[in-house]
């Protein structure tokens, strides 16, 4: 056994073990070193965050009743109506999901939670060329304000490309607490489903 001391650190060698890095009592292990078990230490990071993962497997904190941890920070849902938190304007896409291709959305949402609606363009390619489809639906929402749902049903299609058949839509999911960022499943007449993602603008 060999052993190698710095002015922090002992390196000990075993030439038929392993190489540990074993600091001298009373020494802090300095981060990303190796314990004396041999197991490496990780230094949490939760520089400006309140809530969240702190890269060691633990958090950096809890959040109130009432609201949730939104990009490491403890964030309550805005006040008020919901759809009127809304409105405005959205993009979105359906994902290409086996034979179908991705579809891209663009529209407004608006209204109120009694009276909620959204109105977006769909466009994806078929056969080479773009097809659009203008989608008008009614907006349903539900549940705690930290977590809220939403659904989204098609009430009628006031425009599709001619010669091309599309099935109305239904979206199913929930919000991010600042109600800017919609996931959910899409499922339409014909029974197909895919996932859909909608931003606010």
């Amino acid at each position: 056994m060999q052993i190698l001391r710095s002015a922090c650190w002992w390196l000990v060698v075993d030439a038929g073990l392993a190489m540990l890095l074993i600091s001298p009592p009373g020494a802090a292990a300095a981060p990303g070193s190796v314990h004396p078990l041999g197991k490496r230490i990780c230094k949490p990071n939760c520089r400006s965050k309140t809530c969240g993962d702190n890269g060691c497997g633990g958090t950096c904190g809890r959040c109130a009743k009432g609201s949730a941890c939104y990009k490491n920070v403890c964030t309550k849902a805005p006040k008020g109506d919901p759809c009127v938190a809304m409105t405005g304007g959205w993009t979105g896409v359906m994902p290409a999901t086996g034979s179908h291709p991705a579809e891209y959305l663009r529209g407004r949402i608006w209204g109120t939670a009694r009276s909620c609606r959204a109105r977006f363009d769909v466009s994806y390619l078929s056969g080479g060329r773009k097809v659009t489809v203008i989608e008008h639906f009614t907006v349903t929402l539900w549940g705690p304000r930290a977590r809220r749902s939403a659904r989204f049903v098609c009430t009628r299609i006031s425009y599709v490309t001619p010669g091309v058949r599309y099935s109305k839509d239904t979206f199913t999911g929930t919000l991010n607490i600042n109600l800017t960022r919609y996931s959910g499943t899409v499922l339409d007449t014909s029974s197909s489903t895919s996932p859909v993602v909608l931003t606010k603008q």
